[in-house]
């Protein structure tokens, strides 16, 4: 069973939640046409859901919410933005620092980037 992104939403508290909806509700604007589900206990973007061609995935834990990108990707923000926790295809937010307002546009341009050469 599917869930859709309120119901994983109200799985979290608080100042969690905001942070969770916040970074859910800017890219549901930047990629309006994709479907939106809950896909291996994260907030998942698919571009084709019918081949599960994810493009971003969005999870909340216990001290953290984690951005899962590309490999490439994560390289290149990993370069502009050193402060943050990165693994193979992960960035980590503490919840003790602030969001990265200024990242998100960037990571949507480099989806979008990724996204366009696939499709070619």
């Amino acid at each position: 069973m599917n869930i859709g992104f309120e119901d994983y939403l109200m799985r979290f508290e608080g100042e969690k939640q905001r942070r969770l909806s916040e970074i859910l509700n800017f890219f549901t604007l930047e990629f309006p046409d994709t479907v939106r589900l809950v896909w291996h206990a994260c907030a998942t973007f698919f571009a084709d859901y019918e081949n599960r061609r994810d493009i971003v995935n969005v999870g909340g834990y216990k001290d953290h919410i984690s951005i899962y990108l590309p490999f490439d990707m994560i390289d290149k923000l990993k370069q502009n933005y050193p402060q943050f926790i990165y693994t193979k295809g992960t960035i980590c937010f503490p919840d003790r620092e602030p969001l990265p307002h200024d990242m998100l546009p960037i990571i949507s341009e480099l989806i979008r980037h990724n996204y366009l050469l696939q499709k070619a």
